[in-house]
């Protein structure tokens, strides 16, 4: 049986800065992280260019990267020079492809480094959509929750001295996966080899008049497929010779770097200048996921994660595992998308204040309905703090204002589209 073929009747618009998208606010820029490794200062800079340029805020992208929007057409030559000067803006023909989601796990700084230049190396890869996806993880993380054409999850290393950086000179084990298929490959083979699965896929879609962004585009007799299992069989040949993938626990400074971490969420995903020089003064070491979150991997000199803990959350960060302002997200929304009406961040941020405030039924709002989508699952008299382990339990809720729904999360979610007011989104039987 065949998969269904997707009938594109558009060009690929996922903007990059030297081909913004113009919405009603002005021109969408993206800028992109691979691996989602960025310095804190950096951030700094960008979210700058973003109060100097546009609307003064940066959106965390359901792919790790940053959005920039309400930017003149055609872009200030100052923007675009300022981007550049941040070594974010490394190849012109290349600049929408750079797509790498990794988990934050220092053993894959390398690889993304490797995978990113490989990627502006080679030429045919600059007609891939701005869709595609490179994926990594390592250890004992699972791949990231997006939609991958193409990933890597490199194996568990087996010295307990390890130090944080992958020795990609050794044969340390790791698995591709793409397609529905899976083979053996070594670490210091991965970047070359996910670059050659892709270049596949180039090859054998140019003369599909556009038709296909992604592995999942193709029917299941698609010259690719045929391409890739012929790649899986080789692999199968060698991999005799090599290590086995093991994921593990991490061991040694392995686990107590894990154990170090700071996960921290920005409000519907969106970063501000004060926000991000709050971030800078703790750390210089950040991660950028596609959870819409920013993973602390290391403090400055003098610094401690509690205090560190208290600093962002005293800038607006959501620092509490379960917080509903971390599980709703939304798109922008009216007045900044011209494709809606729906005031979407207000609307999402008023129904996340309820949930953590614990007021399932404020009479405020005049609406009895409000809270029903926990209602059934907490006791009467529940305590606000058991309402709310209810509802950090529950799948995150997405609001757009139309059936485009931008910024759509990978995982489990209640998607809620054009809500009229609150109940729409609070109640499970809304506009869905």
């Amino acid at each position: 049986m065949l998969l269904a073929v997707p009938v594109r009747d558009v060009d690929d618009r996922c903007p990059g800065v030297l081909r913004p998208f113009a919405a009603a606010d002005g021109a969408i820029v993206r800028l992109r992280v691979p691996g989602g490794r960025v310095s804190s200062h950096d951030l700094v800079t960008v979210c700058d260019l973003a109060e100097r340029f546009g609307q003064p805020f940066v959106q965390l992208t359901s792919r790790g990267n940053l959005q920039l929007r309400g930017l003149d057409e055609p872009l200030p030559g100052a923007f675009v020079d300022a981007v550049a000067a941040l070594g974010m803006l490394p190849s012109a023909t290349h600049e929408r492809v750079r797509n790498i989601v990794a988990g934050p796990d220092a053993s894959l700084d390398s690889l993304v480094q490797q995978l990113d230049s490989a990627i502006v190396d080679t030429p045919s890869l600059a007609s891939l959509s701005g869709r595609w996806i490179f994926a990594l993880a390592a250890g004992d993380e699972t791949l990231p929750a997006v939609p991958a054409d193409v990933a890597f999850a490199l194996g568990a290393d087996d010295d307990s001295s390890w130090t944080g950086e992958m020795r990609v000179d050794q044969m340390r084990a790791g698995e591709v996966r793409v397609g529905g298929r899976s083979f053996a490959c070594a670490a210091h083979q991965a970047a070359a080899t996910l670059v050659a699965v892709a270049e596949d896929f180039v090859a054998t879609t140019q003369h599909d008049d556009g038709r296909f962004w992604n592995v999942t585009d193709l029917p299941d007799d698609h010259p690719f497929f045929a391409r890739l299992d012929e790649r899986v069989r080789a692999a199968e040949v060698s991999a005799a010779d090599m290590p086995r993938a093991e994921a593990r626990p991490a061991t040694g400074t392995a686990a107590a770097t894990s154990k170090s971490r700071l996960e921290v969420h920005l409000p519907l995903g969106l970063l501000d200048a004060p926000a991000a020089r709050a971030l800078d003064e703790v750390t210089q070491d950040v991660v950028v996921t596609p959870e819409r979150s920013i993973v602390v991997r290391t403090l400055r000199d003098g610094a401690d994660l509690p205090s560190a803990t208290r600093h962002l959350r005293g800038a607006g960060f959501v620092t509490e595992p379960g917080s509903a302002r971390a599980r709703f997200s939304a798109c922008v929304g009216a007045p900044y998308c011209r494709r809606t009406d729906v005031s979407t961040l207000d609307l999402t941020r008023a129904a996340a204040r309820i949930f953590d405030n614990g007021n399932w039924c404020d009479t405020a709002l005049d609406d009895s309905r409000i809270g029903s989508v926990i209602a059934a699952s907490t006791p009467e008299h529940a305590s606000a703090d058991d309402r709310r382990a209810t509802v950090s339990a529950a799948p995150r809720v997405h609001v757009v204002g139309c059936e485009r729904a931008c910024g759509r999360p990978a995982g489990e979610h209640h998607l809620v589209v054009a809500p009229h007011n609150l109940t729409d989104i609070l109640d499970p039987n809304g506009r869905s």
